[in-house]
């Protein structure tokens, strides 16, 4: 699927990142909500007009809902209006924030998407990622959106990938450390660890995303941050 103006706000999207995947630990209440997205439909493809044709600029906002761009012909769902489908996919997300958004004992300021499945483990880059990438949709329902956002990305930035930084010198401290103990701090035993590609990549993204919803000029320069991830 092309990847749009910013990333199309759609039930679809927003549910598959809350659902996830092991690193995420979005917890189960995500999923009914989930598949009832994925189910829903809008009975009027006038509630999926495209409300300006204006690319989005650094920092102009993409607030979730405001679908800046007109859907493909033939992916429309029928039994639902866009209004019902926000509704579900901002009630999901707030359950979803409650249960799994925690502070990050050994980094001030740090958020982190707690790991459920072990309790040796708070966090992995995966879940950072994801939680980054759906902060950054949700703004314009979260009015907290971008504090939660620039305290993962604390997080992210606070436990740098050290054994990738030992081989590729001080360009690989944009990659971050793969998975946290339960302090989080390095899982590694020397504090060497390594990073996951895919979380990483997920951080970069949101971070792009993030230039484009509020921009790069406040406490952290978005794009630069995104560049060093990706370089």
């Amino acid at each position: 699927m092309r990847r749009r103006l910013f990333i199309q706000s759609s039930s679809a999207t927003i549910a598959l990142s809350l659902v996830g995947c092991g690193g995420g630990g979005a917890g189960g209440s995500a999923t009914d909500a989930a598949a009832q997205a994925s189910s829903a439909s809008d009975a009027s493809r006038s509630n999926f007009a495209a409300t300006s044709p204006t690319v989005s600029t650094s920092g102009t906002g993409y607030p979730f809902g405001a679908r800046l761009e007109r859907y493909a012909a033939g992916v429309l769902p029928t039994n639902a209006t866009a209004a019902q489908m926000d509704s579900v996919i901002a009630s999901c997300y707030d359950a979803w924030k409650g249960h799994s958004l925690v502070d990050v004992p050994t980094v001030t300021g740090g958020k982190a998407v707690k790991f459920y499945t072990s309790t040796d483990y708070l966090a992995v880059s995966e879940g950072i990622g994801y939680g980054m990438l759906l902060t950054v949709l949700m703004a314009g329902h979260d009015p907290d959106a971008q504090r939660t956002f620039d305290g993962l990305l604390t997080t992210a930035r606070a436990r740098p990938a050290l054994g990738m930084a030992q081989y590729f010198g001080d360009q690989a401290k944009a990659l971050m450390e793969w998975r946290l103990d339960v302090r989080g701090n390095s899982s590694d035993w020397n504090n060497l660890g390594a990073n996951a590609p895919d979380g990483d990549m997920d951080i970069a993204m949101a971070l792009l995303m993030a230039d484009r919803q509020w921009g790069s000029g406040g406490a952290w320069n978005y794009k630069q941050e995104a560049i060093k991830t990706i370089n």
